[in-house]
């Protein structure tokens, strides 16, 4: 297994540095956990964004969220016919990450 840490900060992002964000790997599945502000950059380094196969989302709060728009987006125009990203999060979460995700599922290419 190997973790890969995308950014640690919170609130907001720096010029140098994304909010939280890991990727962990197994056994070639790529789970995303919390894709804060600015980790899709690091992520995208790493691989591509439809070889993301889970998200998990700790809270609902955007510094552990806000790259769910952009990775689903990228998804959906790279691989139009690709499958479905499964996302996980507590309840409480949902309703704050839905918000932010379901424009970009909706219209991905201009949300």
């Amino acid at each position: 297994m190997r973790t890969t840490i995308l950014g640690g900060l919170g609130a907001y992002p720096t010029a140098h540095q994304a909010c939280a964000g890991f990727l962990v790997e197994h056994d070639g599945f790529r789970l995303l956990i919390d894709p804060g502000y600015a980790t899709l950059q690091p992520l995208l380094a790493l691989t591509r964004a439809e070889h993301v196969d889970a998200v998990y989302v700790s809270h609902g709060h955007p510094d552990h969220c806000a790259d769910l728009q952009p990775l689903i987006r990228a998804r959906v125009l790279a691989n139009r016919s690709g499958p479905p990203l499964p996302v996980y999060a507590p309840p409480a979460a949902s309703p704050d990450c839905s918000r932010s995700t379901s424009r970009a599922c909706s219209n991905p290419g201009t949300g």
